[in-house]
């Protein structure tokens, strides 16, 4: 299996535009086919932070806010495999499975945004996972938990976006 991470191989055009908010930097992905309409590279595009670009965490009582010197990985998990020449979705109880076993026991706050995309052709239900973290040893992490899913659930490959 080829893992992927920031570009993957397609064989269909799509443009997809994530727009900012106040706390948000954008991030958008681009593609190029050629005159023929072959295949195109998809590319994950993330401009450098700016001033804006910040994550806050409010305290109880004042509401004071603290700004934490975090990063945010966003992972995109493609919920369908193919076996034996058929589409087989990933079930909510092994995708829970999947989160009980490995996501949980190396981070202990996330988010999980149910989600559809296409992946070559191929209408699939996605989960979506955000982990704010500070780097370093949770880099380690990030890429045993994007490791175990592509085996677990014989992936061409996760989509990781950093922020």
């Amino acid at each position: 299996m080829k893992h992927t991470y920031f570009t993957m191989k397609t064989h269909y055009f799509i443009r997809i535009l994530v727009f900012a908010t106040s706390f948000m930097p954008v991030g958008f992905y681009s593609q190029q086919m050629d005159l023929s309409g072959r295949d195109i590279e998809q590319t994950a595009l993330i401009p450098p932070v700016s001033v804006k670009d910040r994550i806050l965490r409010y305290n109880p009582g004042d509401l004071s806010p603290v700004t934490l010197n975090l990063f945010e990985t966003r992972l995109f998990f493609g919920l369908s495999r193919i076996e034996n020449d058929s589409v087989i979705a990933i079930s909510s109880e092994e995708w829970e499975a999947f989160l009980e076993a490995s996501v949980r026991p190396r981070f202990s706050s996330f988010t999980v945004i149910n989600a559809m995309g296409d992946y070559q052709g191929l209408r699939e239900g996605t989960k979506i996972l955000i982990i704010l973290h500070q780097g370093g040893n949770d880099e380690k992490k990030i890429h045993a938990l994007v490791s175990e899913y592509i085996k677990r659930f014989d992936q061409d490959g996760v989509l990781r976006i950093d922020r």
